[in-house]
C-alpha cells in the first residue's frame, strides 16, 4: 500500500538535537572537607557560567520554526506567515534537504534501511556504463542498493534504500552513474558521497505541481527546520525566501 505524503513526511525527520540539561550536576565533584575547593568556588562558578553561556549560544543557533503555512501557489510553492512578515518555500527543494540529511545520517550511522522489491527491476546498459556500475556495486551496496550482475550489460535491482521507495529506480541508477562519471570514475565513493546522496534525495522528493494539504505543508516545514542546513537544498538552491513587513510595505509604497 502506497503511503500518503503526510505519512511519508512524518518519518523524514533527520534527527533531533540533544537538549542541554541546565539541572545537570557540576563537572567537578566537591568533597565536604576540601577547604581549598571552597576557596576556589567563586572562580569555579565563573567558569561554569562561561560554559553555560556557551551552551546557550549554541542552542540559540538552532533555527526556530516560526512559519505558519497558509496556501500553495500553483501547487509548487508554499506561502507561509512568519513573525516578521511572510515566506515562500520551494516544496521540492525543502523536501530534498530533508531527505538528503536523513540519508546522510543513515549512511554515517552505518545502517541504511532497505526495501526489498517484490518485482526486481532489470536494467540494460552499454559497455561503458556496465563496466562502471560493476566497479561500483560494493559501494552502492553500502548506500542501500542491492544490485546483481546477470552477465553482459544486464543488471537487476533487488532492493533500494527505504527512503527511496516509489522512485524510478532505473533512472535513479543511471543518474548516479552520470554523477560518478561527471566527477571522475577514479574517485572513491567517500569522495562522491554527498553528490550521490543529493541525486538520491532528488528522485523521491515532492515534485512541483503536487497539491499538499495543510497538514502535509506543516509536516514538511517542521521537518525542514530540524535539518542542519534548512535554508538550501543539497544542490545549493534556496529553500526559503523571506519578506519582512517593511519590505512588503515598500513594495506597495506604504513607507
Amino acid at each position: 500500500m502506497k503511503e500518503s505524503p503526510a505519512d511519508y513526511l512524518k518519518g523524514q525527520s533527520p534527527g533531533s538535537v540533544p537538549a542541554f540539561d541546565r539541572n545537570a550536576p557540576p563537572f567537578f565533584g566537591r568533597r565536604k572537607r576540601d577547604l581549598a575547593a571552597t576557596a576556589l568556588q567563586p572562580e569555579r562558578d565563573a567558569s561554569l557560567r562561561e560554559v553555560d553561556a556557551g551552551l546557550r549560544h549554541q542552542a540559540s543557533l538552532i533555527p526556530e520554526h516560526d512559519l505558519v503555512p497558509l496556501a500553495q501557489v500553483h501547487n509548487s510553492f508554499i506561502v507561509a506567515q512568519s513573525k516578521e512578515g511572510m515566506a515562500i518555500i520551494d516544496q521540492h527543494a525543502a523536501h530534498e534537504r530533508v531527505l538528503f540529511e536523513k540519508l546522510q545520517d543513515q549512511f554515517t550511522g552505518g545502517a541504511v534501511p532497505i526495501q526489498n522489491l517484490l518485482v526486481p527491476d532489470q536494467v540494460e546498459l552499454g559497455p561503458a556504463q556496465s563496466g562502471l556500475l560493476y566497479e561500483y556495486l560494493p559501494e552502492l551496496n553500502k548506500l542501500g542498493f542491492a544490485v546483481e550482475h546477470f552477465g553482459g550489460g544486464t543488471f537487476v535491482i533487488k532492493a533500494v534504500p527505504a527512503l527511496l521507495v516509489g522512485a524510478d529506480y532505473k533512472q535513479l541508477l543511471l543518474d548516479v552513474l552520470d554523477e560518478v562519471t561527471a566527477h571522475g570514475s577514479s574517485k572513491k565513493m567517500e569522495a562522491l558521497r554527498d553528490e550521490i546522496l543529493s541525486v538520491m534525495a532528488c528522485h523521491p522528493a515532492i515534485k512541483i505541481h503536487r497539491r499538499l494539504d495543510h497538514q502535509e505543508m506543516d509536516a514538511l516545514l517542521h521537518n525542514l527546520f530540524k535539518c542542519r542546513m534548512p535554508h538550501t537544498c543539497p544542490h545549493g538552491r534556496p529553500t526559503i525566501i523571506r519578506f519582512s513587513m517593511d519590505e512588503i510595505r515598500k513594495m506597495f509604497k506604504r513607507i
